[in-house]
């Protein structure tokens, strides 16, 4: 749930991703930018490309929400981030 632009690094996110070396995993990104298609290439280059779903923009967030595990957010600067508070809403409605 963010915008592709460096200072949200989406690339930490991806490369930790692939840390993880879990293939059953899989990762949704939501959002669109400037660097979306290096995001994608990146994605390639460390092989989880199957792995990784990049969502584009999307209207259904509180669902998406709801259906993932997780909320990860590596970005460099945010003061209270709005996707944080979302998903801590979200989820606590489980």
């Amino acid at each position: 749930m963010a915008e592709f632009i460096p200072r949200k690094r989406p690339g930490n996110i991806l490369k930790a991703f692939a840390q993880l070396a879990r293939p059953q995993v899989h990762l949704a990104l939501v959002g669109d930018g400037i660097i979306l298609e290096e995001m994608r290439e990146l994605a390639s280059e460390l092989g989880i490309q199957k792995q990784v779903h990049f969502l584009g923009l999307r209207r259904d967030i509180p669902i998406l929400i709801r259906a993932s595990v997780a909320t990860l957010i590596a970005s460099s600067q945010e003061g209270l981030p709005n996707c944080v508070m979302e998903s801590l809403a979200l989820l606590e409605s489980r």
